[in-house]
C-alpha cells in the first residue's frame, strides 16, 4: 500500500519509459522477481542472455484476466501460426522462395527437415522454444536484418491476415483446440472469443473424483486429436482454483506433454495460478543474505504443504507460461496481475509500438509497454509489487510464513467443519475434499474413527500443542484443501430422524445460512460480522462425478445443481485456537438454526389450504401449491358441491366484480396427505384483486360454506422425485370442466415454475360435440405451442406477462389415463388438434408457490 501510495503522486504511466522512467524498470524487476519465484531461469545482471540461453521474463497486467487473454494470443493468434507464415512466405513466387530448399526445421519429434518439406501438421507442432528461433537463424544464416524479415513477413502472418485465411491457404479443416479443466475461470471463455480460438474449441475436460482435471481423460482427448492431425494450442493446468482451490496434476500433464511431442503432438502447458502463484515461496529457501532475519526452524511453512502439492508446485518450472496476480495471494492493492514466460523471447510475438512509445535511448529492459495487450497502465501497481516482494520476501521466511500461516488457519477450520456433525443431532456438514480415509475408499467406521482423531488431536488444541507433536503435524499435511480456499456444503436431518435426500432443499439450507454471514445491501455494516462466508453453485453437468460422490457424502439423491459455502482464510495474523472456535461455534448456530426451519419446512403438519376458486355452473377448487413446503407440495384440482344459498351469494360477487379473483380457505388445520382423500370440509370464500390489478388492492370475506362430494379431478405430488430435469420446449396444461366451461391448469414439471390457470374456448374442428362432453370425464391433457423453455424461470423483473386474456395458442389434447405414472405415457394417447384462446378468469402465481417459508 504504501509504495502503491507513493508512487501515485506523481501518477507514472508504465506506456513508456519517458513517462515511467523508474517504474518501467521496477516492472522489469518485478517480472524477473516472479519467474525466480515459481523456478525459471533468471539472469542477475541487467545483460541481455545468450542467445541460446533461455531465460525467463514477465510483465505486469491489469489482472488475470487479461494475462489469460495474453497466453491464449502470444500461442494462439501468433507462435502456433508463424511457422506456417514463415513457408507461406517461402513459397515460389514469394518473398522468401530462397530460403525454402535450404532452410531446416527442428521438428518437436528431435528430427530435422526442410522447411520446403515440412507438413502442414508438422510445422502446426513446433515447439514454441524452436519458433522464437526461426527469425534469428534467419538473420544469422542469411545475413538479413531483422527489421527486413519481419517487414517481408508482415503480409503472411496471422495478426495481419486473421486465422481463417492461414487455415484456409494450408487446409486446415479440424479446428484446433484448447484444453483446460471443467474447474475453468471465466476468463478462459472470454479469452477464446476474443482471440477468434471461439469457445466451442476451449473443451472443458471432465474432472476426477477430485475435482482436478482427469488426466486419464485428458489423455484420450489429446490420442484422438493426434489420430485425427488435429492440432492443439495449449493445456491449461489450474493451480489453485478459484472456487475450491484446488491443484491440477501438473506433473502428470507435462509427461504427458513429453509423450505427445515424441508422436509428432506439440502444445504449450499454461499455469493458471493467478490465485495460487505466491504459495511458490513455501518452497523457495531463505537467501543466505536474509537468513539473520527470517528464522523458519520453528515452524517451517513448507510442512503444512502436501506431498502432492509440493510436487506439483515444484514442476511450475517447466511449464511454458504462468499467470500470477499479486494482487491475490500476493496482498498487493487492485490492479495488479502477471504474466511470466519460461522463454523471455516468445514476449516478441505479443510486441507492438507506436513511435511515441519507442525511443533510442531507451534499454530493452525498460520497454515494458511494448509488450503485452494493454497499454497504459499504471507504474504505481509495479512499484507496490516491487516493494512488497522486497521488503516481505518471495520465499518461505517472507511470504511462505505469511500464507503458511493461513494455511494453517485452513487445515484448523478445516477440522471444526469436517468434526461438526458428530456434535449436531439436526446439522450434516461435509467439505468437498475428502478425508484421507474417504480417498483411500475405507469404511464408513474407519472414517468415523479418524474424524475423533481430529477432534482429539487439532479442535480445541492449542497451537503449540500441534506443532510440536510430529504426528499431529503430519497428520496436518494430509488434511483440507490444496492451499487455503475450501468448499463445504450442509445438510439436515429431518424431523422423524432421516437424512434429507433432496438436493434442492440442502441448496436452500446453504443459500439461506449465506444470508446471513454476507453483505448484501449498500445499508449492512461490515462491522456487524466477523465472520464472512462466499458461495458458488456447482453444476452437475460441470463436476460430473466429482460432484455425484460429494452429494452421496451429504446424503443426497439427484441430479440437480448444489448451492455450497466457501471459506477463505486471507488474514495473514495468527488465529489462535480461541478465535477460531468462537467463530465455527457462531457458524453453527446459525447453521443449525437454519437447519431446524428447513426440517420443519419439510414436515407435514396441520395448516390451513388455500384454492384458487373457479366456475359457475360447477365450482372448482384450483389448489394453491408450494414447491418449498411439505404441507403444501401438491398439484392439486377438485371439484364439489356447497348449499345452494352459498353458490348463489358467490356467483352475485362473481358478476358484481367480474375482475376479481376468488379465493377459498379451509377452517380447520388439516395434514394435506388427509385432506387430499376428504368428501367434505369447511371453506371460507373471499374476492381479492387479481394479478395485473395491485392498484386495487383488496381482501374481502363474502361467506362461509360445506363442500360436500368432493370429486378429485387431478392431484399430484411436487417432491423432486416427480419432477423433470429440464423444462420441456412448450407449456403443457390439465384440461378440466365441460365443453360449455372450460378450464386449464399449467402443468408443473420443475422448480421454480409458474401457476398459471384460466377458462378458455377451444376449438377442435372436426370433433363431434356430444363425443368431446364423454370425454371430459377421463380429462386431458393439453399440449400447446407457447414457449416455456425459452421463458421459465420468472422474476420480480421478468413477469409472465404473455398469460392475459386473448392469448390465443394452437393446442393437441391428450387423454389422461390415471394409470400412467410419466406424463410421457399421457402424451400417447391422442385425442385431437385445435385452438384455444384464453378468456378472463385467469391467475398466475410464480411468488408464493416459489416461496421458501420459514
Amino acid at each position: 500500500m504504501l509504495g502503491y501510495i507513493a508512487a501515485l503522486l506523481y501518477n507514472p504511466n508504465n506506456c513508456s519509459p519517458e513517462a515511467s522512467p523508474v517504474t518501467s524498470c521496477l516492472e522489469f524487476l518485478v517480472g524477473k522477481q516472479l519467474c525466480a519465484m515459481v523456478g525459471y531461469e533468471v539472469r542477475s545482471s541487467i545483460e541481455e542472455p545468450d542467445r541460446d540461453e533461455i531465460v525467463g521474463w514477465g510483465h505486469l497486467t491489469s489482472g488475470g484476466t487479461v494475462a489469460n487473454l495474453e497466453s491464449m494470443w502470444y500461442y494462439t493468434r501468433n507462435c502456433k501460426f508463424f511457422p506456417l507464415s514463415l513457408k507461406w512466405a517461402s513459397e515460389d513466387g514469394n518473398p522468401l522462395a530462397l530460403i525454402a530448399s535450404s532452410f531446416n526445421i527442428n521438428l518437436c519429434t528431435g528430427t530435422k527437415k526442410l522447411l520446403s518439406e515440412c507438413s502442414t501438421w508438422e510445422l502446426m507442432n513446433i515447439t514454441p522454444d524452436e519458433v522464437v528461433e526461426l527469425i534469428d537463424r534467419l538473420c544469422e544464416e542469411y545475413g538479413c536484418s531483422p527489421e527486413y524479415i519481419q517487414d517481408i513477413l508482415n503480409p503472411y502472418l496471422v495478426q495481419t491476415t486473421g486465422r481463417g485465411v492461414l487455415e484456409k491457404h494450408f487446409n486446415i479443416r479440424c479446428p484446433i483446440r484448447y484444453f483446460v479443466g471443467q474447474t475453468l475461470h471465466y476468463s478462459w471463455p472470454k479469452a477464446a472469443g476474443i482471440s477468434g480460438i471461439g469457445e466451442e474449441n476451449v473443451v472443458a475436460v471432465p474432472l476426477s473424483i477430485t475435482g482436478r482435471i482427469d488426466t486419464n481423460l485428458l489423455d484420450v482427448h489429446l490420442s484422438y486429436c493426434l489420430q485425427r492431425k488435429q492440432a492443439v494450442y495449449a493445456v491449461v493446468v489450474i493451480m489453485g482454483s478459484t472456487e475450491h482451490g484446488l491443484v491440477d496434476p501438473l506433473s502428470s500433464i507435462i509427461q504427458l506433454r513429453t509423450k505427445y511431442r515424441k508422436l509428432g503432438l506439440s502444445f504449450l502447458v499454461h499455469a493458471d495460478a493467478a490465485w495460487g502463484g505466491y504459495f511458490a515461496t513455501l518452497l523457495v529457501p531463505v537467501p543466505l543474505s536474509e537468513s539473520d532475519d527470517c528464522q523458519v526452524d520453528a515452524f517451517d511453512p513448507e510442512s503444512l504443504m502436501s506431498p502432492y502439492v509440493r510436487e506439483e508446485f515444484l514442476h511450475l518450472r517447466y511449464t511454458d507460461s504462468i499467470t500470477i496476480d499479486p494482487h491475490k495471494s500476493g496482498y498487493i492493492p487492485y490492479p495488479a496481475g502477471s504474466l511470466c514466460y519460461r522463454n523471455g523471447k516468445l514476449k516478441n510475438m505479443v510486441t507492438k509500438s507506436a513511435s511515441y512509445i519507442v525511443s533510442s535511448i531507451d534499454s530493452r529492459d525498460s520497454k515494458m509497454g511494448i509488450y503485452g495487450v494493454e497499454g497504459s497502465k499504471p507504474g504505481a501497481a509495479a512499484m507496490a509489487v516491487w516493494l512488497s516482494n522486497e521488503t516481505i520476501g518471495l520465499h518461505k521466511g517472507g511470504y511462505g510464513m505469511i500464507l503458511g500461516e493461513s494455511m494453517f488457519t485452513t487445515v484448523k477450520m478445516y477440522s471444526h467443519y469436517v468434526t461438526m456433525g458428530m456434535k449436531s443431532s439436526r446439522l450434516i456438514v461435509v467439505p468437498y475434499i475428502m478425508l484421507p480415509s474417504e480417498q483411500e475408499g475405507k469404511t464408513q467406521r474407519d472414517i468415523i474413527e479418524e474424524k475423533k482423531h481430529i477432534l482429539d488431536a487439532i479442535v480445541g488444541r492449542s497451537d503449540d500443542e500441534i506443532m510440536t507433536n510430529p504426528k499431529t503435524r503430519e497428520l496436518m499435511r494430509k488434511l483440507g484443501p490444496d492451499l487455503i480456499v475450501f468448499t463445504f456444503s450442509c445438510n439436515f436431518i429431518c424431523a422423524d430422524g432421516t437424512t434429507n435426500e433432496d438436493v434442492q432443499e440442502a441448496s436452500i439450507l446453504n443459500e439461506n445460512i449465506y444470508q446471513r454471514f454476507s453483505i448484501h445491501n449498500p445499508t449492512d455494516s461490515a462491522k456487524d460480522f466477523r465472520y464472512f462466508i462466499g458461495s458458488s453453485t456447482m453444476q452437475q453437468r460441470k463436476y460430473g462425478l466429482s460432484l455425484t460422490n460429494f452429494k452421496q457424502r451429504l446424503g443426497l439423491i439427484g441430479e440437480e445443481d448444489l448451492f455450497v459455502l466457501d471459506n477463505v482464510a486471507m488474514t495473514p495474523f495468527p488465529n489462535n485456537t480461541e478465535r477460531i472456535a468462537l467463530l465455527v461455534e457462531e457458524f453453527r448456530t446459525v447453521a443449525e438454526d437454519e437447519a431446524e426451519k428447513c426440517a420443519l419446512r419439510n414436515t407435514v403438519t396441520p395448516t390451513s389450504h388455500e384454492f384458487v376458486v373457479q366456475g359457475e355452473d360447477r365450482l372448482y377448487l384450483v389448489y394453491k401449491a408450494c414447491f418449498n413446503t411439505a404441507s403444501s407440495r401438491y398439484q392439486h384440482v377438485i371439484t364439489g358441491d356447497i348449499p345452494i344459498t352459498s353458490k348463489q351469494e358467490y356467483l352475485d360477487n362473481k358478476r358484481r366484480i367480474p375482475f376479481a379473483t376468488f379465493t377459498a380457505r379451509t377452517l380447520e388445520n388439516i395434514e394435506i396427505t388427509s385432506f387430499i382423500n376428504k368428501n367434505s370440509f369447511s371453506i371460507e370464500i373471499t374476492s381479492t384483486s387479481p394479478t395485473g390489478y395491485e392498484s386495487q388492492n383488496f381482501t374481502i370475506a363474502i361467506l362461509e360454506c360445506e363442500i360436500t362430494n368432493i370429486n378429485t379431478i387431478y392431484t399430484c405430488p411436487l417432491s423432486r422425485r416427480y419432477l423433470e430435469p429440464e423444462y420441456p420446449d412448450t407449456m403443457l396444461f390439465y384440461l378440466y370442466g365441460t365443453p360449455a366451461e372450460t378450464f386449464i391448469e399449467h402443468i408443473l414439471l420443475r422448480s421454480p415454475n409458474v401457476q398459471l390457470n384460466g377458462r378458455v374456448e377451444i376449438d377442435l374442428p372436426g370433433v363431434d360435440e356430444n363425443k368431446l362432453r364423454a370425454e371430459f370425464e377421463r380429462g386431458f391433457i393439453m399440449k400447446t405451442d407457447i414457449l416455456e423453455r425459452a421463458r421459465l424461470p420468472f422474476t420480480p423483473s421478468h413477469r409472465p406477462t404473455f398469460f392475459q386474456p386473448g392469448l390465443k395458442a394452437k393446442i393437441s389434447l391428450f387423454h389422461r389415463d390415471c394409470h400412467k405414472s410419466r406424463l410421457s405415457d399421457h402424451v400417447k394417447n391422442y385425442f385431437a388438434k385445435g385452438t384455444m384462446v384464453l378468456k378472463d378468469t385467469i391467475y398466475v402465481d410464480f411468488d408464493l408457490l416459489n416461496r421458501t417459508m420459514h
